[in-house]
């Protein structure tokens, strides 16, 4: 809906900046405070499922 707004006000450019990390804003397991998955793996693939949803949406990609 927001890509959807931005193409609607003729904006040229979008950005997303997804929340995850680092600790202690990133979930950790009790007592050992040990991350409970590997951030720049999680980072990656909100990344790539942005710019695939976008494709779809749009049909083009950049980044």
């Amino acid at each position: 809906m927001i890509w959807e707004a931005q193409a609607g006000r003729g904006e040229a450019t979008t950005m997303l900046c997804s929340e995850y990390g680092p600790p202690y804003y990133q979930q950790q397991l009790p007592y050992t405070q040990a991350p409970t998955a590997d951030l720049e793996a999680i980072c990656d693939w909100q990344a790539h499922r942005e710019a695939r949803l976008f494709a779809e949406k749009f049909g083009s990609q950049s980044g």
